[in-house]
C-alpha cells in the first residue's frame, strides 16, 4: 500500500543521514544565494565609486578605486571558492 506524502517525508527526516543530507544541502544553497547578493553589492559598490568620481575628483580617487577593485576581485574569489568547495 503506497504512504502519503506526509508519511513519506516524515519517513525521509526520521532517519538522521537523510535529514542532515537535507538540512546541509538546503544551508549550501543558502550560502551560494547570499555570497551572489554579495557579488552584486560589489558591482552597485564599483557603480556607485564611477558616479562618484564624475561628480567629484579628490587626491584621494586613485586609492579609492583601487580599494574597490580590490574588494570586487575579493567578492568574486570568495564567490568562486564557495561554488568549488560547496
Amino acid at each position: 500500500m503506497n504512504q502519503l506524502p506526509v508519511s513519506q517525508f516524515v519517513s525521509f527526516f526520521s532517519n538522521p543521514q537523510n535529514a542532515t543530507s537535507a538540512v546541509l544541502g538546503t544551508m549550501k544553497i543558502l550560502i551560494v544565494l547570499v555570497l551572489s547578493l554579495y557579488l552584486v553589492f560589489g558591482v552597485v559598490i564599483l557603480r556607485q565609486i564611477s558616479l562618484m568620481t564624475k561628480t567629484v575628483d579628490t587626491p584621494l580617487t586613485p586609492k579609492i578605486k583601487f580599494l574597490g577593485y580590490i574588494h570586487m576581485i575579493f567578492s568574486i574569489l570568495v564567490w568562486l571558492c564557495a561554488i568549488v568547495l560547496l
